[in-house]
């Protein structure tokens, strides 16, 4: 064993100094940009990998805060290691879009014109007037289902909820939740499916067409309660709410 005792800052200074004072240009696609304190936090994406991101609030301009998900861009900048929580970023000093458009939201956008010339965005069930009978598509062990029910009990609803565990995330996700629609019965007033925020990857299998198309021949409204509000995935648009 090593005579040499290092401190976790010892460490973290020498790998500081170790990095190269370079400023990289790189293309990539944008992943989760979230505005902290006049600060752009975000992910950097292409088929091989992901890194964290900042732009400091002195470099933000209105063009930048309309960044999205999905948005490819151009970035110079330099890697920075950040000592106390030990991870590495790179910090954005210049950023344009790029003429790319992500593979993902590329994707998204060609699915999504699809189902919108379909009408499928267009038929909302109404909802009962009484509702009194729901089922809850949901990961059981997720925080979305203790959240629902939060909201539930905290605003005293007198409901009959029944909850069916699906797999909310992965390959196996559409197949789950269209399988379980596919074949409910009709003693529901409402169908919720929901779980909680992520990155569009994570989200992505609402944006399968299994999912789609189950839910758009459902005879029982569906609530889509998937992500944060910045979320969106297809089944936010073909759902009744």
């Amino acid at each position: 064993m090593t005579d040499n005792k290092y401190t976790l800052k010892d460490l973290g200074q020498i790998i500081s100094k170790s990095l190269p004072r370079t400023v990289f240009n790189i293309q990539a696609e944008i992943r989760q940009p979230k505005l902290s304190n006049g600060h752009m936090y975000l992910n950097l994406k292409d088929k091989d990998c992901i890194v964290n991101a900042i732009i400091w609030k002195n470099n933000i301009t209105d063009i930048i805060r309309n960044f999205k998900d999905g948005d490819m861009v151009e970035v110079d900048g330099k890697i920075e290691y950040y000592l106390p929580r030990g991870t590495l970023s790179i910090v954005i000093s210049n950023i344009k879009y790029s003429n790319n458009i992500g593979d993902l939201y590329q994707q998204y956008e060609t699915m999504k014109l699809e189902y919108k010339n379909k009408g499928y965005f267009n038929n909302k069930l109404p909802l009962p007037t009484v509702i009194k009978n729901i089922l809850i598509l949901s990961s059981s062990t997720g925080a979305a289902i203790h959240d629902f029910y939060y909201g539930l009990d905290n605003q005293k609803c007198n409901i009959n909820r029944t909850l069916i565990d699906v797999v909310v995330q992965g390959n196996d996700c559409p197949n789950s939740i269209s399988n379980t629609l596919d074949s409910i019965d009709n003693i529901y007033d409402l169908v919720v499916i929901t779980r909680g925020g992520g990155s569009i990857e994570d989200l992505w299998g609402f944006n399968h067409m299994k999912i789609i198309e189950s839910v758009h021949n459902c005879k029982i409204p569906v609530l889509s309660a998937i992500g944060h509000m910045v979320d969106n995935t297809l089944l936010d648009l073909v759902s009744d709410i």
